[in-house]
């Protein structure tokens, strides 16, 4: 009885061991893609509009009006461009730039329609600009 309790004992630790070297080898979970929408008053403070629907998507989406917005995030997608129409028109494509750290990537030295991943994304025409629909893609 002894020796059954103790092979049972040490399956029981193998199984575990090999549970364990099983999940060290798992990469961990991709972040999950997102664009982020960000107001500011005029204190300077930023406020992100959480509550926007299909924001985790890949596509076109329109929001459901105009709104003025300050400062843009997107992590996950390939890339994202923002609209002042509906639909996603291209006569209608925000000029936005790059006003974090300065990097040697090439899409974050010019002024560009295609926003690579990043959190200081801003338009190039003014302090805030009127958005009414947006597409990323990955």
């Amino acid at each position: 009885m002894t020796s059954r309790l103790h092979r049972q004992l040490v399956l029981i630790f193998v199984l575990l061991l090999l549970a364990g070297c099983q999940t060290l080898n798992q990469k961990p979970d991709a972040p999950r893609s997102e664009i982020r929408f960000y107001t500011i008053n005029s204190l300077d403070q930023q406020r992100e509009l959480s509550w926007l629907p299909k924001r985790h998507a890949e596509g076109c989406f329109n929001l459901p009006v105009s709104l003025r917005v300050f400062r843009i995030a997107q992590t996950g997608f390939t890339s994202c461009s923002i609209y002042h129409s509906k639909d996603c028109a291209a006569v209608h494509i925000q000029p936005m730039v790059w006003s974090g750290k300065s990097r040697k990537n090439s899409d974050k030295q010019e002024p560009t329609f295609k926003m690579t991943e990043g959190a200081m994304w801003l338009f190039s025409r003014g302090r805030e600009a009127a958005v009414r629909s947006w597409q990323c893609s990955r």
